[in-house]
């Protein structure tokens, strides 16, 4: 008895014998190498109708395939060696994010922290005489600079002047922008897309530094 189904590749009716369920057969309309199932299974599906021969409907009868390659003794065309499947790329579970984000914040801090060091360049430059005045003997123990500086002030303005306020705050605030321009570059420098924004950001950071050790003694010599 022949064991009748749907082909899975075009969806045409097709039979072969009894013996090769379950083995791999030929569909003589595709020619695909398909998987017999081990009983009919065509009266369960709504097949497309059967080719019309001279004598009546008729369902062609799939070849048998060789799973070793050779042909078939059955089989009027030589069958395909069935290779194994070819591998599929894996796509990584952690694709790198993009962090351009990062880097952007990393280039507007660090330009930030280096207009800190040039506003506190700037300050010094146009009260360069009072600085000097109130800059600390090195001989003296910190604390006792510190109510030296105090005093003079107070001696001078009577508080503390606006310009003083301004130099003192200007260092601390460019020091925290530094290094938030420090951190975010580090994150950001992780990703291809924020990779130049960080190394950007990066240049920017070890100027600042080297203009505040260095301006000092550069604004003193062309003034």
């Amino acid at each position: 008895m022949a064991i009748r189904f749907q082909c899975p590749s075009c969806q045409q009716p097709i039979e072969t014998d009894d013996e090769w369920g379950g083995k791999l057969v030929a569909c003589p309309y595709c020619r695909n190498t398909v998987a017999a199932p081990l009983q009919s299974t065509l009266e369960m599906l709504s097949p497309p109708p059967p080719v019309t021969g001279e004598s009546g409907p008729s369902i062609p009868t799939a070849s048998a395939v060789n799973v070793g390659g050779g042909p078939s003794p059955t089989s009027p065309w030589p069958a395909s060696p069935s290779w194994p499947a070819m591998p599929h790329r894996l796509v990584p579970s952690h694709v790198a994010p993009n962090r351009r984000g990062w880097g952007t914040a990393a280039l507007i801090l660090a330009s930030a922290t280096l207009l800190c060091a040039i506003g506190t360049l700037m300050v010094i430059r146009n009260h360069r005489m009072e600085v000097e005045a109130l800059q600390a003997d090195p001989g003296k123990p910190f604390l006792e600079n510190q109510q030296h500086v105090m005093e003079l002030m107070q001696q001078r303005y009577g508080t503390i002047p606006a310009w003083m306020l301004v130099l003192m705050g200007l260092p601390i605030l460019g020091g925290v922008l530094w290094l938030g321009a420090i951190g975010c570059a580090i994150v950001g420098v992780r990703s291809p897309s924020g990779r130049a924004l960080s190394l950007a950001a990066f240049a920017l950071c070890c100027v600042s530094p080297m203009l505040c050790c260095c301006g000092p003694m550069l604004v003193a010599t062309l003034t």
